[in-house]
């Protein structure tokens, strides 16, 4: 990306600071290290949030919404849409633009 918006002509600087120019070697370097560093930390959380969901898994825990939350709302619009009801009043009732 950094390489793709140098082409265009553009570059990086903050504050007249010499280590974010990405028109230096030392800038492009430093650019470079930082988004190491966070490539480095979103692996970290991505591992540690899915061994903390595998331990809840162990644990009996269960993510995402529940079958109900799904049926019910749907059912509710059947029953509506079957007793003739308007179809913009039953996207009203869900929230929904018709």
């Amino acid at each position: 990306m950094g390489t793709c918006v140098s082409r265009k002509g553009a570059r990086f600087l903050i504050a007249q600071r010499y280590w974010t120019d990405t028109t230096t070697p030392h800038g492009r370097l430093m650019l470079t290290g930082l988004g190491g560093l966070a490539k480095f930390e979103r692996e970290l959380i991505r591992e540690r949030t899915h061994e903390g969901r595998e331990r809840a898994v162990v644990r009996g825990a269960t993510f995402g919404r529940t079958a109900e939350a799904h049926t019910a709302p749907t059912t509710r619009v059947i029953k509506r849409s079957d007793a003739g009801e308007a179809t913009r009043e039953i996207a009203h009732f869900i929230s929904a633009r018709p």
